[in-house]
């Protein structure tokens, strides 16, 4: 180790210094690789010190924990496909093969997830374990904040609008002998103690059903897939960022929102087992393809990209803006929130009314809902079409003023250069 040369003390070249949780790596039990762009003076040492396992060791910790994320997630499938089979009472022998039968079903959701991520995964500019603790903090912590902040702004949202239009309505509950709780009476109508109270108007159900779907439900989903990356503190810093890849920010941000939508799927997808649901194994593939949070999150990627590597002063507020302006059309399309626990119409989520139409629908209705479904394809094409451009204009802008940095550098090197020389030949 002595004898090699220019490795300064410890026989070894000081690593280049890399965003947490390994954003730089590539891939499980992989070494370091940087990205193509990176900074001018960063050097990795190529050849690990065979004496030296410390390296090894922090590679195949990561490796294990990747495995333990996904195990935890594919025992969380597991456990949904056996609680909600149906009959509940059914023989064992006909309970484990509809169990076998609801995994899958479920396998069939997760296929559009697994083939996206295979596809998006670059190791020259992602890392796989930092993908999976991405994955694996929205399927769980996230998921779990989600559906916990969209109840809190469900109950505020529709007590302030019940309060606005419905006051009278809030005093006759609150007052004995109801004495319902506040916080509870947005919540009350479904059950059949109450059914006998007067309801509220249609004009106030709809504005307070806008109000959740359209306006916090969204804002929160895309919030809590951005808090969920920047939790796991994989992106690159800030002092790097203009030299990463913007494919580095889609990357880490799909993974974000592909476990929120998995852990929504598996979800809903193990509700749709009742005797009357037809097509279950399309349904779960059709809402595993449905791309809704993944362009979402594609537009918020761009947005982030644009903030750090181009440098551009934007608030959280203005990366959040076109992600949820399009999960707000989505949503008033039919898609439902995640707190929502099961939907009257669930092939409405997907946008195929045509599909769900009825048998002995009229000719009008069914071409009117072919018209809306093509419309709102057409509108997700052209979000797509202009995110492959922002994708590649965010390159090229990147290249542009990395050539313009490094000419400037030149520049003031060279006038360097002159200035020493020319003070060299006064003095002489």
């Amino acid at each position: 180790r002595g004898q090699r040369g220019g490795r300064g003390a410890g026989g070894r070249q000081p690593k280049a210094a890399t965003s947490g949780g390994g954003g730089w790596l590539a891939g499980i039990g992989a070494g370091a690789r940087l990205s193509p762009l990176n900074a001018p003076g960063l050097e990795l040492d190529a050849i690990a010190d065979e004496g030296d396992d410390s390296a090894l060791e922090i590679d195949v910790s990561k490796a294990l924990m990747s495995v333990y994320r996904v195990a935890s997630c594919i025992a969380i499938g597991m456990v949904m496909s056996y609680v909600s089979v149906v009959p509940r009472n059914a023989p064992h022998a006909l309970y484990n093969r509809k169990y076998k039968q609801n995994m899958a079903v479920l396998a069939a959701a997760i296929a559009p997830t697994i083939l996206l991520g295979s596809v998006v995964f670059d190791p020259d500019r992602l890392n796989l374990n930092s993908m999976i603790k991405v994955f694996h903090g929205a399927f769980t912590t996230g998921y779990v904040t989600c559906f916990a902040l969209q109840i809190l702004q469900a109950t505020v949202y529709r007590l302030a609008i019940f309060s606005w239009l419905e006051p009278g309505l809030i005093q006759t509950l609150t007052d004995p002998p109801s004495n319902v709780p506040l916080p509870a009476i947005p919540w009350i109508f479904r059950d059949a103690a109450y059914r006998t109270v007067r309801r509220p108007a249609a004009l106030t159900l709809f504005i307070s059903e806008v109000a959740v779907d359209c306006l916090g439900g969204p804002l929160i989903e895309e919030a809590v897939k951005l808090w969920v990356l920047t939790r796991a503190k994989v992106l690159p810093d800030k002092a790097e960022a203009k030299y990463a890849s913007v494919h580095t920010y889609l990357g880490y941000m799909l993974a974000s929102a592909m476990g929120l939508k998995m852990a929504d799927n598996l979800r809903r997808v193990s509700l749709y087992t009742r005797p009357m649901h037809h097509q279950r194994t399309f349904f779960a593939f059709a809402r595993g393809i449905f791309p809704l949070h993944e362009l979402c999150a594609a537009l918020t990627a761009m947005q982030l990209a644009k903030r750090d590597i181009l440098g551009r002063k934007w608030s959280t507020a203005r990366v959040l803006a076109p992600a949820v302006l399009l999960h707000l059309m989505g949503n008033f399309r039919g898609k439902k929130p995640l707190f929502k626990w099961a939907s009257v119409t669930p092939w409405v989520e997907m946008q195929l009314q045509a599909w769900s139409t009825s048998d002995d629908a009229p000719p009008t209705k069914v071409i009117m809902n072919g018209c809306m479904g093509l419309f709102w394809l057409s509108l997700l094409v052209r979000v797509l079409i202009h995110l492959c451009r922002r994708y590649y204009g965010i390159n090229k802008d990147q290249r542009r003023a990395l050539r313009i940095e490094r000419y400037t550098a030149w520049q003031n090197s060279e006038r360097g250069v002159g200035a020493g020389a020319g003070a060299g030949a006064g003095a002489g």
